[in-house]
């Protein structure tokens, strides 16, 4: 949980931090926010390169293994004199979100039944808990003191992780034919290869309420930054919320009926969100309720995946590092071309269309 906590302060921390880290350098937003990019090109690169690793060593050491890039990461964009020294250590911290991340996500789904899908939706809830903590933090550091600060809020991150990691059993070796799983020989076990195509799916779409649900309530609800803000910290913590209860839930209805449920409520209350016109407090509601419903499918999503294919389960798990991030990249790039040509509203029907697509594939391929 912790791990999982610390890949997502790598990243979150960037936000609060650009338009000074841009002054400080010379050069605009724009610039500093391929960093961002950098991040997510990197820890694709990196996760696929780590498919056989997961699967090979423990994942005791490959967490510490993971904390200590971590460690570097911050250290070195914190003391960075020159953007290409900034971008090149996020292109380190695309590295340790890659190793963090999916050792969180192969070490949740080793248990069985209720217990891997409490265990993966803490790990989904801890992901989302970085905004709550991070980004206010990193804020005021910023604010306050100084940028270079704000980017230390990793490397202590990272140090909890690797002494959390000394709770993390022994992982016993898969076999041989798991153990060298790569991506292309995961690609070719059918149920994993269209589930892996729905998360992609469904994460681009997510994708798209994410980066823009701010701008909405800033510029459609008239809100102070400092109130979106505040409005996106509650929504994560609602997101949390429902995540930490996926053991309960499962309990309840199957995996498959829970994504699609919860896929097709994300896709309708985004698209009212991002195409409504009506008060400030019934926007707001509505991303809360959207964070909820994706508080419940994503631990869903994650539970269905590792029960796929139980002798590459972590070499699975290891694969929603690669789609959360090819969703972000698609998700944004397609999101700001719909949002040059559509507008908001555009925005919204993309999302809907989206993740119920989605939806609808994983209850299709679940019940072949």
């Amino acid at each position: 949980m912790v791990a999982s906590l610390t890949s997502q302060s790598v990243m979150v921390v960037l936000a609060p931090s650009m338009a000074r880290v841009a002054r400080d350098f010379h050069t605009t937003v724009g610039v500093v926010s391929q960093a961002r990019t950098a991040t997510a090109v990197s820890a694709i690169a990196a996760s696929v390169a780590l498919f056989p690793l997961i699967a090979r060593w423990n994942l005791r050491h490959l967490t510490w293994l993971g904390a200590a890039v971590a460690v570097a990461s911050g250290v070195a964009t914190a003391t960075a004199v020159s953007m290409p020294m900034f971008i090149g250590a996020h292109l380190l911290a695309g590295v340790a979100v890659a190793l963090l991340l999916s050792c969180s996500f192969a070490g949740a789904a080793l248990g069985a039944g209720r217990q891997a899908a409490r265990a993966l939706g803490l790990v989904a809830g801890a992901n989302s808990l970085g905004w709550v903590f991070f980004n206010p933090l990193a804020g005021l550091l910023t604010q306050s003191v100084s940028w270079r600060l704000a980017f230390l809020l990793p490397v202590a991150s990272a140090c909890g992780a690797a002494l959390a990691a000394l709770r993390i059993p022994p992982t016993a070796p898969a076999p041989r034919a798991a153990a060298t799983t790569a991506l292309p020989a995961l690609l070719t076990i059918t149920p994993v290869r269209r589930w892996i195509s729905a998360e992609v799916l469904s994460y681009c779409a997510w994708t798209i309420v994410l980066t823009f649900v701010g701008p909405v309530l800033a510029l459609a609800g008239h809100l102070s930054e400092g109130m979106v803000g505040l409005v996106l910290g509650c929504g994560s913590a609602g997101f949390f919320l429902a995540s930490s209860q996926s053991g309960r839930l499962t309990g309840v209805a199957r995996p498959r009926l829970l994504i699609a449920a919860s896929s097709l409520a994300i896709g309708v209350l985004s698209a009212v969100l991002f195409g409504s016109a009506g008060p400030v407090w019934l926007s707001v509601l509505l991303f809360f309720l959207v964070a909820v419903a994706a508080g419940v499918r994503t631990p869903a999503a994650s539970l269905l995946g590792a029960s796929l294919s139980p002798e590459h389960v972590r070499a699975v798990m290891a694969s929603r590092t690669v789609v959360t991030q090819v969703g972000y990249l698609f998700g944004a790039a397609g999101g700001g071309l719909v949002l040059s040509v559509g507008g908001f509203t555009g925005l919204g029907a993309l999302s809907l269309v989206g993740m119920v697509s989605a939806g609808l594939l994983h209850w299709r391929h679940a019940s072949a």
